[in-house]
């Protein structure tokens, strides 16, 4: 049985009117009726998709990201019934929604049941509709938009806004899924990046794959959202990665919100550079939001302009070559980190003060630096930081 016939036979069980939309808030398919009928309703099969108004208003009572039944209150400045909206589901992975007037008389538990199994049936049959079909296209119009030329990015833009109004209208954001196998030498294979494409979560509109990372383009959500957005994106990435898929760590990137469609270019690059700052300095972090990286910002814009940990202090490497090298580079970073403050920073080493004060006084005679002196410090801090960013750091950890 197809999803078209799936919807008309549960509209006809229950006695109301039912609409299945995709995940992208386009209709898929609907049930004939009579009344009731509201204005959203009878636009949303004229156009075969909610206006932007409606869907921005669901959105932001929190509908789409609901993973069970959501009773809709009617809103009359929209000219909108109350509803309820069931999504439809496959691996915890939200394919779309169905939708059914809750009025004159409100769904009983028993028909609100009825309708979760006919969802469960409808995502068994969701591979046919021609939201599978477009995932290909969507997919090579992300790319396009994020990595293309000129003309092709503008295209590309122009048509995902008219796929999607929602997208054109709230302005968008790119992340960056990027895992690390154990493997530090390989990337993550398609099948991994593909997994985490699929089960992308109902609010994020467009995903893809691009080089070794799952790109995905959200809507623009206010800065009280981005915790709930990072809590999200980890357990998308737990649920998609199985145990033994040999994944070391998983970094995941947030670029700033754009306004315009055409320039979400600019966002993807910053989640980019986001999830390298996230692999470099970020163990512990569940995401890295570029809006929120600051100096680390400076410290990424410094490598990529090829200013090197010598030229704030040539000594690190000489400090490395000691014999309990690796000791007093872990000492000075601390004591940096800590903002100088010795008690603190014995503390975390697990160390007494007298001992850290004796590594204290052979850095600074192996360095020729007063780590009294603030101007001292804060070149040593930037040596590490750069040091930590190169390429040449990094495969001396992997090895």
């Amino acid at each position: 049985m197809t999803v078209y016939e799936l919807v008309n036979q549960v509209a006809r069980l229950l006695g109301r009117p039912a609409i299945l939309e995709d995940r992208l808030r386009r209709m898929v398919a609907f049930s004939p009726q009579a009344d009731p009928i509201d204005e959203v309703r009878q636009e949303t099969i004229l156009r075969q998709q909610s206006s932007t108004e409606v869907m921005s208003w669901l959105d932001r009572i929190g509908v789409y990201r609901a993973a069970e039944a959501t009773h809709v209150p009617a809103n009359t400045g929209l000219g909108m019934l109350p509803r309820v909206c069931i999504p439809v589901q496959a691996e915890g992975f939200t394919l779309g929604h169905l939708w059914f007037i809750d009025a004159p008389h409100p769904m009983q538990t028993t028909d609100i049941e009825r309708a979760r199994r006919f969802a469960s049936r409808i995502a068994d049959a969701w591979p046919n509709t021609r939201d599978a079909e477009d995932d290909s296209r969507y997919s090579e119009l992300l790319t396009h938009l994020l990595t293309g030329p000129a003309r092709m990015r503008s295209s590309a833009a122009q048509a995902l806004a008219q796929r999607s109004p929602l997208l054109a209208a709230t302005g968008v954001r790119a992340i960056v899924v990027r895992p690390l196998l154990c493997d530090a030498s390989q990337p993550a294979g398609p099948g991994i990046l593909r997994r985490l494409v699929r089960r992308r979560p109902s609010p994020i509109a467009l995903a893809g794959v691009i080089d070794d990372a799952a790109v995905f383009v959200d809507h623009a959500r206010p800065a009280s959202d981005n915790e709930a957005l990072a809590t999200l994106l980890t357990t998308l990435v737990s649920s998609a990665i199985q145990p033994d898929a040999g994944v070391q760590r998983t970094l995941i990137g947030l670029g700033e919100p754009v306004a315009e469609l055409i320039d979400t270019r600019r966002s993807y690059r910053q989640a980019l550079d986001a999830a390298r700052i996230h692999e470099v300095f970020g163990e512990g972090w569940p995401v890295a939001d570029w809006s929120g990286l600051h100096t680390y910002r400076g410290v990424h814009a410094a490598w990529e302009h090829g200013i090197v940990a010598a030229d704030f202090h040539d000594g690190i490497d000489r400090l490395a070559a000691e014999r309990d090298g690796d000791v007093l580079i872990q000492t000075l970073r601390c004591y940096l980190d800590m903002g100088a403050r010795a008690q603190d920073a014995a503390t975390h080493l697990h160390v007494h003060r007298s001992s850290l004060y004796h590594r204290l006084v052979r850095i600074e005679a192996l360095l020729g630096v007063d780590l009294q002196n603030g101007v001292h410090r804060l070149g040593l801090h930037m040596a590490l930081l750069l040091d930590d960013i190169s390429p040449s750091h990094h495969r001396a950890i992997s090895a």
